[in-house]
């Protein structure tokens, strides 16, 4: 057995149970599928990665895999916390939020849950590079790439001028060096 693939599932669990300690309780839809499906993926690899039923080699020390996910880890939490009410689970019907959140991981990007979902994603790949993982790790890329920008449209529509001025300051996965450098005001 290699347990060297089990560093990121721990992520996947975390993740996996989002949408029941931190989202609003929603339906699921075939939107919501579509996006979770690389997550579900890389994940049976890493199990296959974990049981020995997939062969790997490993390029990435076990160190630096663990910081990742639990800078990932400490992302989603760190999201969590910035918002006041719970946030809609992707593509809910009733996910359209009250109010625009620029604080906390919002400050630096639009999309922090998104951010640390693809860096799971990463690791995952870096854990057991293998198409079994590059394949998730692209249609998650790409997905939530979409869905970013579904969602982007329609806070701009809800929140207009402010939230452009907010989409000028931060970035959509990966933080500008001016949002991180910068002390300013985060609203």
């Amino acid at each position: 057995m290699n347990f060297v693939p089990s560093i990121p599932i721990f992520g996947y669990l975390v993740v996996g149970c989002l949408p029941f300690i931190v989202f609003r309780r929603g339906r699921y839809n075939l939107r919501w599928l579509a996006t979770a499906v690389p997550f579900f993926l890389s994940a049976c690899a890493l199990v296959t990665g974990v049981v020995g039923w997939t062969g790997s080699w490993f390029s990435v020390h076990p160190l630096i895999l663990m910081t990742i996910t639990a800078i990932a880890i400490i992302i989603i939490w760190a999201t969590a916390l910035s918002h006041q009410q719970a946030p809609a689970l992707w593509h809910q019907d009733n996910g359209t939020p009250s109010q625009l959140v620029t604080t906390g991981t919002y400050r630096f990007v639009r999309h922090p849950f998104y951010s640390s979902f693809l860096l799971l994603l990463v690791v995952a790949w870096l854990a057991l590079p293998s198409f079994w993982t590059l394949v998730p790790l692209a249609y998650g890329t790409i997905a939530l790439e979409i869905t970013a920008r579904s969602e982007e449209r329609g806070l701009h529509s809800l929140f207009g001028e402010s939230y452009s001025r907010y989409v000028s300051r931060s970035g959509r996965f990966i933080p500008p060096l001016k949002a991180i450098v910068s002390r300013g005001d985060a609203t």
